[in-house]
Parts: C-alpha cells; sequence; structure tokens
C-alpha cells in the first residue's frame, strides 16, 4: 500500500534523505510505502529540473491535494484558469433548462460555485478573477437580462434573518 499526498516543509533538501529514511522506517510498521517515481520536491530557487536521491526537484508549481502550490502568482492563475474553466463548462450544461430563479440559485450554489469555494478559502485572488465571478455569477441567476430586485435589498433580507 502506497502513502499519497505527504507535504513536507524542510529547512533545505540536504535533510531530504534523512527524513525519507524516517518515512521507511516508519512505513516498516504501518505497512505504508512511498513510491519515489511519483514524489516531486518543490525548491523556489530551482531553475532547471533534476534529481536528488531519486526525487525530482523543480522549480515549477507542483499539483498537491488538486492545487497548484508554488513560488509567484503562476500557480494561483494555473488553479484559477482550471477551476473557471470547469464552471464554465457546468454553468453552459445547465444554462438551457427553463428553471426558476430559486433552482437557478440552488444549481449555482451546489454545482457551480462550490467549484471555487476551497480556493477562496486558501488563496489569493486577483480583483480581476472576484469581478469576473460577480458578472458570472449574476449572468446566470438573471439570464444575461438586468436584475430583478437590487443587490442592497438581498444583503438587507439575508441580514435580517
Amino acid at each position: 500500500m502506497y502513502a499519497d499526498d505527504i507535504a513536507l516543509i524542510l529547512e533545505c533538501l540536504e535533510k531530504v534523505p534523512g527524513v525519507l529514511a524516517d518515512l521507511k522506517w516508519c512505513g516498516e510498521f504501518i505497512g505504508l510505502s512511498l513510491n519515489l517515481n511519483k514524489m516531486v520536491v518543490f525548491d523556489q530557487n530551482c531553475h532547471k529540473d533534476y534529481h536528488y536521491h531519486g526525487i525530482t526537484v523543480t522549480g515549477n508549481p507542483v499539483k498537491y491535494l488538486g492545487t497548484y502550490v508554488g513560488a509567484g502568482n503562476s500557480p494561483v492563475d494555473k488553479n484559477l484558469d482550471q477551476v473557471v474553466s470547469k464552471m464554465k463548462h457546468t454553468a453552459q450544461k445547465w444554462r438551457h433548462h427553463n428553471m426558476s430563479l430559486f433552482a437557478r440559485v440552488v444549481v449555482f450554489k451546489s454545482m457551480i460555485f462550490s467549484q471555487i469555494v476551497h480556493m477562496l478559502n486558501t488563496s489569493y485572488i486577483p480583483m480581476r478573477t472576484v469581478e469576473f465571478l460577480q458578472k458570472f455569477t449574476n449572468d446566470f441567476l438573471w439570464r444575461g437580462k438586468p436584475k430583478l430586485i437590487l443587490r442592497l435589498f438581498r444583503i438587507n433580507l439575508s441580514l435580517e434573518v
């Protein structure tokens, strides 16, 4: 049996062999082993991929638990592009159904917006993406037509409940 998705934060690459030895030792008792072929180390100072003790070391964003992590804005942009594309695809499938406003809200919250909630809680989201999400939400809920309920009225109603 293999252990999946382990994140280790180390001060330097020189500690990797010791940590691997400790994990191997623990794995013998638990029954888990590491697949070094699938293991990737992210090093923000790395400019060219290389192998270190059988592990790939890279400076490129690395996918961990479905989310790209790394230095700079490129992982955030990559994650956002991927999620927004999925949201658009899901919305397109539901757009042509003749649903009430309530049904559109339920579909949007449960099947479309839920795809980006994790990222909104764990990553920096650029203002351009926030503005896109506001427009995307309004277009889906109101089918591209002018809003029938003022935004302030909706906010006030939700605060009173």
